[in-house]
């Protein structure tokens, strides 16, 4: 049985994850698809439509990202989290709950040590393992896209064009995320990807996400978004994360309607300011149903034809119990889990949203949530941290405590969400 110390040193030290965006990755992905195409060729079998696929402009080849696991959890939960109260409280913690173990505790004295799971995450069966590897492979993406792309919110591409004034039914291959900053002007499309497989299954992974990967154009004179594939490599020994860019299609012809398909790849966006309200109300919907406020998620998404259709499927659930805590990071609105598990602990979670920031979405106040917003940059880019507390990805601080009974780890984002997960002795 773990310690305490075990239980929350694995999430709280900071860890190494490398990140490769390479010419070398480049002709890795271009010779699986060479492969492929020969494969289907000789079957008489048609061709996929894809994009070319290019290194991301003005990131390194190489690079390294200092995380701790709970912010990888952290982000995975805000990310995962449906926009309504379908299930939300399972949907946010759920994550936290599934992988609180999943991480090795490093050896000293190598600091920051490789970003490695835990002997018993190694040796789960395979199928359990393709999960987890899809699933911290969305939560390493948007832990990315928040660091190094300056992108923290993120908006569930299969809610975001659920409007009825999008006249188009997205395919079974689509991407999975919109992630954007506060005013959108950093915007990308993104294919999350997992493995534990190896590199070679890393690369096919990378293959067919440009299969699924569109162009999205804005007949505005503004630029178009920027698609990556982000695939997430788990070895026994390190994490690398592969990034690829296919470049933007150009297209041609008239747009009649809010967003409409031009060719298998491309979606032009003709009204411009309602794809930001759109994917803004999803991505600040999903904020607020992780820190428990149902209702307000609600609110922020009640034109959407996919809320509607949830509500009559489902219904509308009693909302939870929120509460404030307030500690040297701030003042947090949101709700609080519990429960035992076998190893003679129980974990104890708090999940919120700062409070500030909370009342200036539920007023849909855009000049105070950007005032707010930037604050927290403001925050981080200063070097302003807690105690014990240093700058990390896509958070201001994590903070560590513990005593003989129980241990506390916390992570508190850019987007204004916070975690504190307890450990305690039962």
């Amino acid at each position: 049985m773990p310690t305490l110390f075990e239980w929350t040193a694995a999430l709280n030290t900071p860890r190494m994850v490398r990140v490769e965006c390479s010419d070398r990755l480049v002709r890795e992905v271009v010779a699986k698809q060479q492969a492929r195409d020969a494969y289907l060729t000789a079957r008489g079998k048609a061709i996929p439509d894809r994009k070319r696929v290019l290194r991301v402009g003005g990131v390194p080849e190489y690079q390294e990202l200092i995380v701790r696991p709970i912010q990888l959890l952290h982000r995975l939960g805000v990310v995962t989290t449906p926009p309504i109260d379908n299930l939300a409280d399972i949907c946010s913690t759920w994550a936290y709950y599934r992988y609180l173990w999943a991480f090795a505790l490093p050896d000293p004295p190598c600091h920051p040590a490789p970003l490695c799971l835990s002997t018993h995450a190694l040796a789960i069966d395979f199928h359990q393992k393709g999960l987890m590897s899809d699933q911290i492979g969305v939560g390493m993406a948007a832990l990315l896209m928040a660091e190094s792309f300056g992108a923290p919110d993120a908006a569930d591409v299969a809610l975001a064009v659920d409007d009825d004034a999008w006249d188009f039914t997205l395919g079974e291959a689509s991407p999975d995320y919109l992630f954007f900053n506060e005013d959108q002007s950093r915007l990308f499309v993104v294919e999350c990807k997992g493995t534990r497989c190896g590199r070679p299954a890393a690369i096919d992974q990378l293959r067919r996400g440009t299969e699924q990967l569109p162009s999205l154009q804005f007949q505005d004179g503004r630029p178009d978004p920027t698609g990556l594939v982000i695939g997430t490599l788990l070895a026994a020994d390190s994490v690398t994360v592969l990034v690829i860019d296919p470049p933007r299609d150009s297209g041609e012809g008239p747009v009649e309607s809010y967003r409409e398909k031009s060719g298998e790849r491309t979606w032009r966006i003709k009204d411009a300011q309602r794809f930001a309200a759109t994917s803004k109300a999803v991505a600040e919907s999903k904020i607020l149903s992780f820190a428990g406020d149902d209702e307000a998620a609600y609110q922020r998404v009640a034109n959407l034809q996919s809320t509607r259709r949830w509500e009559s499927q489902s219904g509308r659930s009693a909302p939870r119990e929120t509460s404030v805590v307030e500690n040297e990071l701030g003042e947090f609105s949101g709700v609080s889990e519990s429960i035992p598990v076998r190893d003679a602990v129980r974990v104890e979670v708090f999940q919120g949203i700062q409070r500030g920031l909370r009342e200036a979405y539920l007023a849909n106040d855009r000049d105070q949530i950007a005032e707010l917003r930037a604050g927290l940059k403001s925050r981080r880019r200063d070097g302003r941290v807690s105690e014990a507390g240093i700058l990390e990805p896509d958070g201001l601080a994590a903070h560590h405590q513990e005593s003989e009974n129980e241990s506390t780890v916390r992570s508190f984002a850019l987007d204004g969400t916070f975690l504190e997960m307890r450990v305690r002795a039962r």
